[in-house]
């Protein structure tokens, strides 16, 4: 639902004269701010508070993490679907509680 209001925010922008640049900048932001919000989301599903830090910081701090499992020779790729996963299951894990 979301995606769908969001096209149509570009269509108006398109039909109100708005240069293609001008658009896909707001693409552009829209693109960063939802991944920050999505890696903000997980980290805090994995215990971790990255609230006190800056898109900035968490983005070096990524990209340190990714060289230092890159090292291990694991892709970044590979790993991100492994969290994925993990991420998965642990939302449908639903334990029974006696």
């Amino acid at each position: 639902m979301n995606n769908l209001k969001f096209y149509f925010i570009i269509i108006k922008l398109f039909l109100k004269g708005f240069r293609i640049s001008e658009i896909q900048k707001i693409i552009d932001d829209y693109k960063y701010k939802t991944m920050m919000l999505e890696f903000r989301s997980n980290a805090l599903l994995f215990g971790f508070d990255v609230n006190n830090y800056t898109d900035q910081e968490i983005i070096e701090m990524t990209n340190k993490a990714s060289k230092e499992i890159a090292k291990c020779g694991v892709s970044g790729h590979e790993a991100g679907v492994a969290f994925r996963q993990l991420q998965q299951s642990m939302i449908e894990f639903k334990p029974e509680f006696n």
